[in-house]
């Protein structure tokens, strides 16, 4: 059995149809039915039953499923060292930011000057299943309480308080501790809970028995939510630390709220099956020094 053939059980696997997987594989369909038999032969076992007109992995055929996909992840890594190794390295990298979207101009800039030729794509969006879409690496964000504890395949990089965020000539904006009480009787700008930031106050809310702010206006970007607090059309809650908008400009103030214990935390993903390139293994290693010397 060879690599090619392993390709062609998977993809008999994943449609569970012999005559779509031939038309697609661009193979005959008796020999795909070959193929499937002398694989069955040289295993000793059956890796596939018939129901009804599918052809469907039975116990064994997962076993082999599973076992395949390594061989094949291998195999495709080695190709790719090799290129690597003989001065054809991969230039390319993709990230996924569930959070940090702010930062990431700032990131890829100052990356970009240690990398001049990387080609870098970029995908925003919450939540992003990094299985399936194939990425190098995933910017992530919850809640402390929800994130306590990493994988080997997960980094921390910050954990950051979430403030109150207001407009510079705000009443709420004085001296002292502010309750959240006092703070329902004024317009809100919400994330959505589409958004991670969105998600994670949500849960603090039903977690903690909080009532959702009366009056609210919710968006699905960040800036914007910056912005609309900016221009006065209301007050908002916000990281403290990874929102880059907020840095330096002086028309947002941060204030902390009474007996309020919302932290959250940013971490690095990455799919551990996946080959790390030299320019992949370069980024994280960035990621980790951009983000420790951050402003505390």
């Amino acid at each position: 059995m060879n690599i090619k053939n392993i390709r062609c059980l998977l993809h008999v696997a994943e449609t569970e149809n012999i005559s779509r997987s031939a038309r697609e594989l661009f193979i005959a369909q008796p020999a795909l039915s070959r193929l499937i038999a002398d694989a069955e032969k040289e295993l000793g076992y059956p890796l596939f039953d018939r129901v009804g007109k599918k052809i469907v992995l039975n116990r064994n055929g997962v076993i082999f499923a599973r076992h395949a996909r390594d061989i094949l992840d291998s195999w495709d890594d080695l190709h790719k060292e090799l290129d690597e190794s003989n001065q054809k390295p991969d230039l390319s990298l993709t990230v996924g930011a569930e959070a940090c979207s702010q930062l990431l101009p700032s990131i890829l800039q100052l990356f970009r000057f240690q990398q001049p030729d990387a080609a870098i794509q970029v995908i925003s969006a919450y939540p992003l299943d990094f299985t399936k879409s194939d990425l190098d690496y995933l910017l992530k964000a919850a809640s402390s309480s929800e994130k306590a504890a990493f994988a080997p395949n997960e980094v921390l990089l910050l954990q950051e308080e979430i403030l109150l965020a207001l407009p510079q000539d705000h009443p709420l904006n004085i001296e002292g501790e502010i309750s959240y009480e006092d703070t329902l009787e004024y317009t809100y700008v919400l994330p959505s809970d589409s958004t991670s930031l969105g998600d994670t106050l949500s849960q603090y809310f039903n977690e903690n028995n909080l009532t959702r702010p009366p009056h609210s206006t919710t968006v699905n970007n960040s800036f914007l939510q910056c912005e609309f607090v900016a221009k006065g059309l209301g007050i908002s809650l916000i990281p403290a630390r990874s929102w880059n908008y907020v840095h330096g400009n002086r028309s947002l103030v941060l204030k902390k709220i009474k007996g309020w214990d919302l932290k959250r935390v940013i971490w690095l993903s990455f799919n551990p099956s996946r080959y790390q390139s030299g320019l992949a293994k370069a980024f994280k290693q960035f990621l980790i020094r951009y983000f420790s010397t951050m402003d505390t």
